[in-house]
């Protein structure tokens, strides 16, 4: 029995903050594709989002 690869859906992020991804260090304005939860895990690094804002979801760009 083998299973088959689920598709993880991925969306653009722009980075607020400096931050490494994938072993690249990215300056505020580099896009990213993330998962929704490494885009939970980072929210405070991205555009649209703030520490503040507690467990509101990262807003992925357009």
């Amino acid at each position: 029995m083998s299973k088959e690869a689920k598709k993880v859906e991925r969306k653009k992020y722009t980075l607020a903050k400096p931050h490494t991804h994938r072993g690249e260090d990215l300056q505020p304005g580099a896009e990213v594709e993330l998962t929704a939860s490494q885009a939970e895990f980072i929210k405070d690094k991205l555009a649209g989002t703030t520490k503040a804002e507690g467990n509101a979801p990262a807003q992925p760009e357009g």
